[in-house]
């Protein structure tokens, strides 16, 4: 469920954005200071200027007044919070809240509600990798099914217990990096206001690495392998001009 929204006593400059998702819920919220009681709460929808009768909160029970939204309306804190379930997309519109108090003041709160659909889940390639002793290259591409609605795109990384850090835009990265970096990830991030998905890929799994590069293996086979055969080489074209 997507955090509710809450308006403080003031005035409103402007409708509060709400988000919601396809098939989820979402709240409409209001704080209204319980000084004077409330005598009447009204909820209206508003669609190409037009007004249409939402619900009305009377004795402590929500009637549900278009029947669109027939079981997908609930209300609580005095009628003033409005939660609809089980979101369309048609439900994208201005919602407005009428309260009446018992000295006749009347207060007006504009919500606009705008439906997302979830976003699919990315998915990513590799490609080109080429490997050396102290380097490894290789192209990464992200991308999400052309049949679904998706939102933004972006690249992040991050090392092991480090936050995560933006890294680009673009949907297909080349990465270059320098000695080991078996501790790095890469995360694609597909997201929009009302949903997010991501996946990712870690270096490890891409980069593998000869073992000489290590500094201490390369050291063991220099000392122990490569210089007592070097030496024997040495040994057998001595004695060979000896005996020529």
């Amino acid at each position: 469920m997507l955090p509710s929204l809450l308006l403080v006593s003031g005035r409103q400059e402007a409708p509060l954005q709400v988000n919601g998702l396809l098939n989820q819920s979402v709240s409409f919220q209001h704080h209204v200071q319980r000084v004077v009681p409330l005598k009447r709460v009204v909820w209206e929808l508003e669609h190409l200027g037009d007004t249409f009768k939402l619900a009305e909160y009377k004795d402590f029970n929500l009637i549900i007044q278009n029947s669109r939204f027939t079981n997908r309306l609930e209300a609580s804190d005095g009628g003033t919070t409005l939660r609809i379930r089980d979101l369309r997309m048609e439900d994208s519109d201005v919602y407005k809240l009428l309260i009446t108090l018992r000295n006749a003041d009347i207060k007006t709160v504009y919500f606009n509600l705008t439906v997302y659909e979830p976003v699919p889940l990315p998915d990513i390639k590799t490609e080109g990798v080429i490997n050396s002793e102290t380097w490894c290259n290789f192209t990464l591409h992200c991308s999400v099914p052309s049949n679904v609605s998706s939102g933004s795109l972006s690249w992040l990384y991050r090392y092991k217990g480090a936050g995560y850090q933006h890294y680009t835009g673009r949907s297909t990265v080349e990465i270059s990096l320098h000695n080991r970096a078996d501790n790095m990830e890469l995360l694609c991030l597909v997201q929009n206001p009302g949903d997010k998905k991501n996946q990712s890929v870690y270096v490890h799994d891409i980069c593998h690495y000869p073992t000489l590069i290590v500094t201490d293996n390369t050291r063991w086979i220099k000392q122990y392998v490569i210089l007592p055969i070097l030496v024997l080489l040495i040994l057998i074209l001595m004695l060979i001009k000896i005996y020529i």
